[in-house]
C-alpha cells in the first residue's frame, strides 16, 4: 500500500455498552457523576480526555444505562454532523 493511501475505517461506540465495563475504582466518580445524570433532571456532565481513553464508550454505556431505566437518551457523534442543517436537531428536547 502506498505511504499516502489511509484507509478509512467506520467505528461506532459499542452498542452492548454498559457501565458494569467500568467496574474499577478508578471510575467510581464519573460513574457517580453520570448517574446523577438519572437522578437529577436538567443536569448536566462535561465529560473529557484524550482520544482512545474510553469517553464514547462510556457515553453509549450512559444512554444504554438511561434507556434501561425507562428514561429516554440519544448519542449523536456531533463530529458527523456539523455539516448538517440544524434542523436536523429538531424535536430533540422532547427526548
Amino acid at each position: 500500500m502506498p505511504a499516502a493511501e489511509q484507509l478509512l475505517l467506520n467505528l461506532r461506540p459499542r452498542l452492548d455498552a454498559r457501565l458494569s465495563d467500568f467496574d474499577a475504582p478508578a471510575y467510581a466518580g464519573v460513574l457517580a457523576a453520570g448517574r446523577q445524570l438519572f437522578d437529577e433532571p436538567g443536569s448536566l456532565l462535561y465529560l473529557h480526555g484524550e482520544p482512545g481513553h474510553g469517553r464514547s464508550h462510556l457515553l453509549a454505556a450512559l444512554c444504554a444505562e438511561a434507556e434501561g431505566l425507562g428514561l429516554s437518551a440519544v448519542l449523536l457523534p456531533l463530529s458527523e454532523l456539523c455539516h448538517e442543517e440544524p434542523a436536523l436537531l429538531s424535536g430533540l428536547e422532547s427526548r
